[in-house]
């Protein structure tokens, strides 16, 4: 069953699971309103789900003008990560009846994707990171990458193998951009610990599945890894 709230004007949906060792944390707008549920039906843990408002704005880490169409992407992502951390996260751990213990594993998918990657390089909140098919074409991101270090303990990226195959400039670097993000979190947390994996086609095909690949391998690694006793 997948329950709703409300919490200062953000919408967010709720599915409770018995196995609270971890616990999913992904992003939907009204594009996605129809899938979200399905997505978080797949998980054997409990799962969380922030409505996104302004998806250009809110989780831009940075500003950079429009790619297509008008819509610039903003700098709200910082004041997202303050939300999730200091509101969505302890009502979670509430509403779930979460363990001290429990792992947060914090993902999505396009914007939501490098949302989540930003914020492990701004926090230890979350034991993983699940990046389907990342913006990581934004202007900016290779430095910022290279010149922080990531603080989670697994990374999942997967992009789609004709997604850079387009004469959008911009959109055209997310192949190389991808695997240079790959290569240099590698270095920081292991060639164990972040995969990158490709998916045939384009940017919107099998969104859920993708997503849902992607959180998986981090649910894994966390279950390989999780010792009560800690």
């Amino acid at each position: 069953m997948i329950l709703t709230s409300e919490i200062e004007g953000k919408v967010l949906r709720f599915r409770d699971h018995p196995d609270k060792r971890n616990c999913i944390l992904t992003f939907f707008a009204d594009f996605s309103e129809d899938s979200i549920d399905e997505l978080l039906m797949r998980f054997n843990c409990p799962s969380v789900a922030l409505r996104v408002d302004d998806w250009n704005e809110e989780l831009s880490p940075w500003r950079v003008p429009a790619i297509f169409g008008n819509d610039d992407f903003g700098d709200g992502a910082e004041n997202t990560l303050e939300f999730i951390l200091d509101r969505v996260i302890p009502l979670s751990v509430k509403g779930l009846s979460l363990k001290d213990d429990t792992r947060f594993i914090i993902g999505g998918y396009s914007l939501a994707a490098l949302f989540s990657l930003w914020s492990c390089f701004r926090t230890d909140r979350f034991f993983g990171v699940a990046a389907a098919s990342p913006s990581v074409w934004f202007d900016g991101w290779i430095e910022y990458v290279g010149e922080n270090h990531p603080k989670t303990e697994y990374v999942f990226l997967s992009l789609g193998d004709t997604e850079s195959k387009t004469k959008n400039r911009y959109l055209s670097r997310v192949s190389d951009n991808i695997n240079e993000t790959h290569d240099i979190i590698s270095q920081y947390l292991g060639e164990d610990h972040c995969e990158l994996i490709w998916n045939d086609g384009g940017h919107f095909k099998d969104v859920t599945e993708r997503a849902s690949a992607a959180f998986e391998w981090i649910l894994d690694r966390s279950i390989e890894t999780y010792d009560p006793s800690e």
